[in-house]
């Protein structure tokens, strides 16, 4: 009280107010001190934690180690899952913290990258957004963490996880704030990639986040340090190796991801990456087997499910096609590639109406394959002999994929059927200019000429035709005699020699009848010699020896 009152006086003898103002700060100030040191005295006066939770953490943190080891998917999740429950339990004590944290970052880092790279919809990096500690405590954490972020989801085809973001990526309201803006990216990325180059030759972890970078962002291909390099400080590492085995030119490093699965049995992702260069070999089977596995123990991802269907379209396995393209829109309901393979299954399998409602709403989705979305419901259309309604799809069709034999020779067989003989004649040249083995084209135009009864020029297109045919039957022979000594099941080895000797049966029937139909221009045009080797030819066939042999003996009467 007594100071209170010589410090009253002294202000009326002075008589300023800034006199007041700094004395009543300095007691506001001498009591906040007074209640933080009173909350210290608090926290220094919290027990040790539980020795059971401190067991338990370190019990923990021994498992992640050893899972992060592993180098894999498999490994990476069971760490981060082991480490979860105890960021919040370890809470309250400081020491815990400090020894699960980083642990625990580290392995969601690299358990969110290692889903990118298998095309998993979600990631777990997502949960780092937000974190303080990776603005300040932990700088190297977040330099990987900004890696990640950036890195790009392994995609096959158009993915379209978020179709609007491209509209909004070139909406720039404020020029000079973006450009301010990238300026400062591009001093902070500068910044992490000198940071990150040193880093990557002293650790492993460091050395996998600059190989992404290296292999996604321009600047670090730049850098003096390279892969091989990489390769060479750390020859054992899992994480380096396959970090290179998958971004290997042309194809995957088979040898490398075969050696990774030989270590470690569950590493399933090399088997997607196997499967993929054994695709590019074109070998259906061996690429199956490894997408079977990889599916049994990541069954998450799309680009594995398209993957599957991928195979099975070729085997022309069209109902299990069709169930591996459902398999991936269930995970990725926009997922174009596989919404456009759903449609040509069921297109194939007849199944005409479903799959222009599969197409329409492509269409409606809009940005992607929009060109083979109106192809295949033109195709649809046709095949319901609704020719009126497909010519707009054609029209848009050729707009958007203006080389694509098939969509001009669609449009030029939809035209003959409306009598646009002039647009029909069009399209259908145009066919063979991007495919002169186009036989849609060139059967096109053999009726197009017959009906203008230019008869030499009919017969040309029907012979041509049936040479085309004839080249597919070789190809189908030989198929059949690659599926006699492949490695299948009996079974489905049965079902596949049985779909290819139909397809053969058909196209053989479909050569004998355009040389039997080219004998018949060639009898109208006067041209008796080749009329008749194209009959005697054609007569050879079982189902045209009767007609062939009518058509022989008026020839021969000439």
């Amino acid at each position: 009280m007594l100071m209170i009152k010589q410090r009253k006086e002294k202000i009326k003898k002075v008589g300023q107010k800034e006199e007041i103002f700094r004395w009543t700060f300095t007691v506001l100030f001498a009591l906040s001190v007074g209640f933080l040191f009173s909350c210290q005295s608090r926290v220094k006066t919290l027990p040790s934690p539980p020795s059971s939770l401190s067991l338990e953490v370190e019990e923990a943190l021994t498992i992640a180690r050893e899972q992060l080891e592993r180098g894999c998917y498999v490994g990476f999740r069971k760490a981060f899952e082991t480490l979860r429950p105890l960021v919040s339990s370890a809470a309250p004590w400081a020491e815990l913290k400090a020894l699960i944290l980083p642990l625990y970052i580290k392995s969601g880092l690299l358990l969110g990258l290692r889903e990118k790279e298998i095309g998993l919809t979600t990631s777990t990096l997502n949960e780092f957004d937000a974190w303080p500690g990776l603005q300040i405590e932990w700088v190297d954490l977040k330099d990987f963490y900004e890696i990640a972020k950036g890195t790009p989801v392994q995609a096959k085809g158009i993915m379209a996880y978020d179709d609007r973001q491209f509209e909004a990526r070139f909406k720039i309201e404020d020029l000079e704030k973006w450009k301010k803006d990238m300026e400062r990216l591009k001093e902070e990325e500068a910044k992490r990639q000198e940071r990150l180059e040193l880093k990557a030759r002293q650790d492993e972890i460091a050395a996998y986040f600059w190989l992404t970078a290296y292999f996604n962002f321009f600047p670090y291909r730049e850098s003096e340090l390279k892969p091989q390099t990489l390769l060479s400080l750390f020859p054992e590492s899992r994480l380096v190796r396959f970090k290179i085995a998958i971004n290997s030119t042309p194809v995957p490093r088979r040898d490398i991801l075969e050696e990774l699965l030989l270590e470690e049995p569950e590493f399933y992702e090399a088997h997607y990456f196997l499967g993929e260069e054994a695709l590019r070999r074109g070998l259906l089977l061996t690429a199956e087997k490894h997408f079977l596995e990889v599916w049994k123990a990541i069954p998450d991802s799309p680009i594995i499910a398209i993957s599957l269907a991928s195979v099975y379209f070729h085997l022309e396995e069209l109902e299990k096609s069709l169930e591996m393209y459902e398999a991936a829109l269930r995970l990725l309901p926009k997922y174009r590639e596989a919404m456009l393979g759903q449609a040509i299954c069921l297109s194939y399998l007849g199944r005409h109406e479903e799959a222009l409602k599969k197409l329409q709403a492509m269409i409606d989705l809009g940005y992607w394959l929009l060109g083979e979305a109106h192809y295949w419901t033109a195709w649809n259309l046709y095949h319901l002999n609704q020719f009126q309604e497909a010519w707009p799809h054609c029209e848009e069709a050729k707009g958007r994929l203006p080389t694509n034999s098939q969509v001009f020779s669609l449009t030029g067989t939809i035209a003959l059927e409306l009598d646009r003989f002039a647009q029909a004649e069009e399209n259908l040249l145009k066919a063979l200019e991007f495919d002169e083995t186009n036989t849609e084209a060139l059967l096109g135009l053999a009726r197009l000429e017959a009906r203008r009864e230019k008869w030499p020029e009919a017969g040309d297109y029907y012979l041509r035709a049936s040479l085309v045919y004839e080249s597919q039957a070789q190809g189908i022979r030989a198929r059949i005699k690659e599926i006699e000594s492949s490695e299948m099941a009996e079974e489905r080895k049965k079902a596949q020699r049985r779909r290819k000797e139909v397809q053969l049966e058909n196209i053989v029937l479909l050569k004998a009848t355009c040389l039997y139909n080219g004998a018949t221009c060639y009898f109208n045009a006067g041209l008796m010699d080749k009329a008749l080797r194209l009959a005697e030819e054609a007569a050879s066939h079982p189902s045209l020896k009767a007609r062939a042999s009518e058509l022989i003996a008026k020839i021969k009467m000439k």
